[in-house]
């Protein structure tokens, strides 16, 4: 097997380990439009290895979240009329108990998510940000400051798209980010972090070759296949990534920049595995989620 960098840094578990201790995570997001979203990420986080995985979802997709995954202990938010998580949302979450919260699968844009991540963002715990979250941070930062808005204790991860980095640099060119250098994109997005001073912020930017840069180091995870180009795959990322803090429980933004690394490589294997079974055409993202679990013990294997 290939040799991958990021190994190390997969969790190992004693034989003492018990549902609690191998780490908890909170899934905050889906909706009535999106329910795969979360279900695909909540399940992920379980299959990376995370022992308790909570999910808050809106209360118009809570039976189905519960029926489709009985392994996830999940709880009823208020929902707007069209599915969407609703007003008061905030206050029916608790994250006291958790190692890591994942926010952004199928949540869908609007004034009541943004003001839920910006409740979020003061959590004193890890905190993953996908999708269009990552879009309502660009308008945060307008509304309150960039710089104060990621002045936060716990370290933060984003997982930008192409489309999504580039919304979140606030980009104006016409550069296609699909077509840009790496060295290009490491170059804009540190210039960001260091503008903004967000020291504690890890950038997992997507694509062919996904990067993962902070504001003084950058990484590169060895790179998954075409499998995973495939819609959904995004979500099993995010979970992986949740999934794996709640576990190592990084001390720092290097340590959780590392942790990230590993979390594209198993995902990577994972799609490999899974193409072994369904072809690279057929792998579809609930596969890759399966194998999650198969891939790290193939990369933590001595």
């Amino acid at each position: 097997m290939q040799d991958y960098k990021f190994s190390e840094w997969l969790p190992k578990h004693d034989s003492h380990v018990h549902k609690y201790s191998r780490g908890r995570v909170a899934v905050i997001g889906g909706s009535d439009k999106f329910p795969g979203a979360a279900m695909l990420a909540a399940k992920s986080a379980a299959r990376a290895g995370a022992g308790y995985v909570t999910a808050f979802v809106p209360d118009a997709i809570h039976k189905q979240f519960q029926i489709s995954l009985p392994e996830i202990v999940t709880f009823a938010l208020p929902s707007t009329e069209d599915g969407f998580i609703g007003k008061c949302a905030c206050s029916h979450i608790d994250l006291s108990k958790q190692h890591c919260a994942l926010y952004g699968p199928g949540t869908g844009n609007g004034k009541t998510q943004a003001k839920l991540l910006k409740k979020l963002l003061q959590a004193d715990i890890p905190l993953v940000v996908d999708a269009d979250m990552i879009v309502e941070l660009t308008e945060l930062e307008k509304e309150q400051g960039a710089k104060p808005l990621y002045k936060r204790c716990k370290p933060l991860v984003i997982t930008p798209h192409h489309g999504e980095l580039k919304k979140w640099l606030r980009d104006i060119t016409n550069d296609d980010y699909n077509e840009l250098e790496d060295v290009e994109i490491v170059s804009r997005v540190q210039r960001k972090l260091n503008d903004i001073e967000a020291t504690n912020l890890v950038v997992v930017a997507k694509g062919e070759r996904t990067l993962v840069i902070t504001a003084e180091q950058v990484l590169e995870p060895i790179p998954g296949t075409e499998t995973l180009a495939t819609a959904g795959t995004g979500d099993v990322l995010a979970g992986t990534i949740a999934g794996l803090i709640a576990q190592t429980r990084p001390f720092d933004v290097t340590a959780t920049a590392n942790v990230c690394a590993a979390a594209v490589e198993v995902h990577g294997v994972a799609g490999q595995i899974a193409a072994t079974k369904f072809g690279r055409r057929g792998v579809i993202a609930s596969d890759v989620c399966e194998n999650l679990g198969i891939a790290v013990d193939m990369l933590t294997e001595d």
